[in-house]
């Protein structure tokens, strides 16, 4: 059907932004999901279907890209500021009887370390004040709860051993 338009018609056109996210690991629908604008974690986790039995959401990751793109910078000044501290330790050490191999070493990792745009969230509290809104990209990852912890550091045998309560 043909509409006419007249001079004192008026055309109001809503806007419905619409992101795209990620939820996977121990919910019972993971995949990509259409979001709308203002939707929050915990509305994602609900259109996934809430938690499996099994599910950890204390050990929740949650990825998003504006965070990412905070890591990045933060990372290129923190290799910055190192970089120039060693100089100016070297500058200070006359005689150059300083070893900075494993400074430089330690650099060199640093370097190599990819930023991950994780956010902390805290799934366990029910009242909505920590509630992450959602933007396009992010992605959520709920693991699974298992029976084993993770010893390391400076004890006798490092390694995973299986938790008993008590």
């Amino acid at each position: 059907k043909n509409i006419v338009a007249n001079d004192a018609d008026r055309i109001l056109i809503r806007r419905f932004p619409f992101r795209t996210v990620e939820i996977n690991g121990s919910v019972l629908n993971p995949g990509q999901y259409m979001v709308s604008e203002g939707e929050t974690v915990s509305d994602l986790v609900k259109k996934a279907g809430g938690y499996t039995k099994n599910a950890y959401p204390f050990g929740a990751v949650f990825e998003n890209i504006d965070a990412l793109e905070i890591n990045k910078a933060a990372k290129s000044i923190l290799y910055t500021q190192f970089l120039d501290n060693i100089i100016l330790a070297s500058q200070q050490n006359p005689t150059g009887d300083l070893d900075l191999t494993s400074i430089i070493k330690l650099t060199e990792n640093l370097k190599k370390v990819e930023p991950n745009g994780r956010i902390v969230i805290d799934l366990y509290n029910d009242n909505n004040s920590n509630d992450v809104i959602l933007r396009d990209g992010d992605v959520l990852s709920i693991p699974e709860k298992n029976n084993h912890v993770y010893v390391f550091g400076q004890v006798s045998s490092e390694g995973a051993l299986i938790y008993k309560d008590n």
